[in-house]
């Protein structure tokens, strides 16, 4: 969360759980909102796009995909964080890429 504060981040698209709770539980203490999400692909795009199917319907549609291959073809730059040691280099290439250029959305997965 320091991360992401540090670089203006204010709001964070996901569900809380399982491998992600210790990133809800960080989120307490800081101003970044949270917007909660009933499935996780749809999290990713509401993040890049602002809109998502608006009930479970459709969700088997891009349920069984690799998310970061299938944001790689929506994003400037979508990357996973294999391990805590590797997330701040991911997380730095992530906001460089969405920063450079002609600004836009990035992916970053947490595996």
């Amino acid at each position: 969360m320091k991360l992401l504060a540090q670089h203006g981040v204010t709001h964070v698209f996901g569900i809380p759980g399982a491998k992600v709770d210790s990133v809800f539980e960080a989120r307490l203490d800081s101003s970044i909102e949270l917007v909660l999400c009933r499935h996780e692909q749809n999290a990713a795009f509401m993040a890049i796009g602002g809109e998502v199917p608006l009930d479970d319907r459709f969700k088997h549609t891009y349920q069984s995909l690799d998310g970061v291959d299938v944001m790689r073809l929506v994003t400037k730059y979508a990357q996973s964080a294999l391990n805590i040691h590797s997330l701040p280099e991911v997380f730095a290439n992530g906001v460089r890429a969405a920063e450079s250029g002609r600004p836009g959305a990035v992916f970053l997965g947490l595996s």
